[in-house]
């Protein structure tokens, strides 16, 4: 006899023997490896400058916009986000997973070169950074504290937190 007439014959045989398979196939689901899925990181370059004594409002009109108009113009941009802190501005743009990160990098080099006449004279010369997928975690920290001032805090980082995280295996600290 064919299985396509044992199951027309036995339907509640059918059902089980779908059901049987279904259940397989949950449980091989949850089991497969991820080992296929590719490690993709898009390519990143940031810009960072700094201004000093500036505050944030002239960071984001007088650095960050200006150098933000001249990088809109490059080819295979994604994604761009800036921050403009007191003091600082710093601009993330993200590429096209087909762009070269060198070449991109060379091209944000270039832009930000020519942004340069058009930024403030105190400005010091911008930071251009590729991003290293391979360089692991970073960590920023805010820290406060009751009755505690600047110096304080500094001191205590510096003598208890930063040496407690340096001791953990792959970190480095500046």
């Amino acid at each position: 006899m064919r299985l396509s007439q044992i199951c027309i014959d036995r339907p509640v045989l059918s059902i089980v023997m779908s059901l049987v398979i279904l259940v397989f196939g949950i449980i091989a689901l949850g089991r497969l490896p991820y080992r296929e899925l590719p490690d993709v990181d898009n390519p990143v370059v940031s810009v960072l400058t700094i201004l000093p004594g500036a505050a944030p409002e002239v960071m984001e009109t007088s650095v960050t916009q200006v150098i933000e108009d001249e990088l809109m113009s490059i080819p295979g941009i994604r994604h761009v986000t800036s921050v403009s802190r007191e003091e600082t501005s710093i601009i993330g743009l993200e590429f096209e997973l087909t762009r070269d990160l060198d070449v991109a990098a060379s091209d944000v080099r270039d832009r930000v070169s020519r942004a340069r006449r058009r930024l403030p004279d105190e400005v010091k010369a911008p930071i251009v950074a590729k991003s290293d997928s391979s360089g692991g975690g970073l960590i920023w920290m805010n820290l406060s504290g009751g009755g505690l001032d600047q110096i304080e805090l500094t001191t205590l980082v510096e003598t208890r937190i930063k040496d407690r995280l340096t001791k953990l295996p792959g970190v480095a600290t500046l």
